[in-house]
């Protein structure tokens, strides 16, 4: 929901093929992000995370969670699944899916802004899926 104008949202992935899974989350400061990501990135992602420079870091923080969130909603297992046993990239653009040092070649992690004050990810566990966005009003 956007508190200042009062607009509600909803963020809704399907096929008649695939599980899908999606994660969207509001912009806002994010006190102890070092911290988080300190505990639930890998070490890969660390490494990545220290390369940036600070006001690249909270849009490449959301990126990166929401990605996190997107696939293990997927696969069903909730934060069962360690979130450090598997990496995501910072960037945008970049759409893979790593575990240790191999590709889940398979996997595509699709960021996006559904609106200015949100980020979101779908997770597609088949790599030749078509996604289409529509817009609702």
């Amino acid at each position: 929901m956007d508190h200042k104008s009062g607009a509600r949202h909803a963020l809704l992935a399907c096929s008649r093929t695939a599980i899908l899974g999606v994660d969207v989350e509001e912009k806002r400061p994010m006190k102890d992000r070092e911290g988080i990501v300190n505990q639930f990135f890998s070490h890969r992602e660390q490494k990545q995370w220290a390369g940036l420079v600070d006001d690249q870091k909270d849009e490449a923080f959301l990126i990166a969670w929401t990605r996190k969130e997107a696939y293990v909603k997927a696969l069903g297992l909730g934060l069962s699944l360690d979130l450090d046993s598997f990496s995501v990239s910072f960037d945008e653009n970049e759409e893979t899916l790593q575990f240790a040092d191999e590709k889940q070649e398979n996997w595509r992690l699709i960021s996006f802004q559904p609106t200015s004050l949100h980020r979101a990810c779908v997770a597609l566990p088949d790599a030749g899926l078509k996604l289409t966005f529509l817009q609702l009003a």
